[in-house]
């Protein structure tokens, strides 16, 4: 008899804290919530609504190379959405996941994603990207199935070129330890009347301008312009000089 009853009284005593764990975990999920709202709060003020809600965190374990736009630093930029404008921004650009970083001026938190659906467009030392596939370029883009996301503006005059960066993670073959590498996969395109044309090649440049075919070629050989190796800058020269005539 006595055993039994020390055997019930375990029981309730063991439902009782079950009980009391599940309060104490509630209590605690709710003082998270909170938590994460006074942060985004004081360490965000206005941009807090950009935020995606929590720390970004790097999946690139083991790799070689990197994710980001140019280097690993950070960059002092700008941030244009649909509502606000933000400048002296630290920010970096994780092209492989087409995520624009923010890292807050506190240390206590790491850095977080910057939510893509309200960013028209934002720069990086004075590179601009911009966030393409939310206006009137959607059916556009979608005759040469590119995707949404941020493009590099190049340059702007009567036309419009648009530096797309990808990154693409690769085993090394050979590779003892399994390691995987980040190779630059770019793709530039013309957007011109409300047409994207992908360039990559002298002809696909001579058919998207047909206007001023004979000059462009007069241009490309007096200049011994390879289009497959021409860098932005000669990119910009180039329509500068198709501008002009």
């Amino acid at each position: 008899m006595k055993l039994r009853c020390l055997y019930l009284f375990l029981i309730y005593v063991f439902g009782c804290s079950l009980t009391l764990a599940q309060g104490l975990k509630e209590d605690v999920l709710d003082i998270q919530k909170q938590e994460l709202a006074d942060l985004q709060e004081t360490e965000f003020g206005d941009i807090r609504d950009l935020i995606s809600g929590r720390e970004h965190q790097a999946i690139y374990h083991f790799t070689l190379g990197h994710p980001f736009w140019q280097q690993k630093a950070w960059f002092l930029g700008d941030l244009r959405t649909d509502l606000h404008y933000y400048s002296g921004l630290t920010m970096r650009y994780d092209v492989y996941r087409d995520l624009l970083l923010y890292l807050p001026d506190s240390l206590s938190v790491e850095y977080m994603a910057v939510n893509q659906d309200q960013v028209e467009y934002f720069s990086l030392e004075g590179t601009h990207f911009f966030h393409l596939g939310i206006g009137d370029e959607r059916d556009a883009m979608a005759e040469l199935d590119m995707e949404k996301g941020y493009y590099q503006l190049i340059y702007k005059g009567s036309l419009l070129m648009y530096l797309k960066n990808r990154k693409e993670l690769k085993g090394k073959s050979g590779d003892p330890q399994h390691h995987s590498e980040f190779y630059d996969r770019l793709s530039r395109y013309l957007y011109l009347d409300g047409k994207f044309y992908l360039i990559k090649k002298r002809k696909h440049l001579l058919k998207a301008l047909p206007k001023h075919k004979n000059e462009i070629k007069a241009y490309l050989r007096k200049n011994q312009v390879n289009i497959k190796k021409l860098s932005d800058a000669g990119f910009a020269r180039l329509f500068s000089y198709y501008d002009s005539l």
